[in-house]
């Protein structure tokens, strides 16, 4: 990025090449460099994406899980009813 932005300074990155009439070195390397940069955002984004997700399913499986001991304890806590005795 800061070779593109030091060619731009110069001027070079949008002249031809008088000698070969072919594009100078900078200006082919800057559509390379701005899709460099694309896919740099789009993996940090999916990267984001994905630690979304985790932290969302980890959340939802905590609170199920929380909510299972919950019912287990109140299933325990509860008084057991002693069965007549019929005589």
């Amino acid at each position: 990025m800061e070779r593109a932005e030091a060619l731009a300074a110069h001027g070079n990155n949008t002249r031809d090449d008088s000698s070969t009439g072919e594009p100078s070195i900078s200006s082919s390397l800057d559509p390379l460099i701005a899709g460099s940069q694309g896919v740099i955002t789009k993996r940090i984004d999916l990267a984001l994406l994905e630690g979304h997700e985790l932290l969302s399913r980890s959340v939802e499986r905590g609170a199920l899980v929380g909510a299972g001991m919950v019912l287990a304890a109140v299933a325990c806590g509860l008084p057991v009813r002693e069965p007549s005795s019929c005589s």
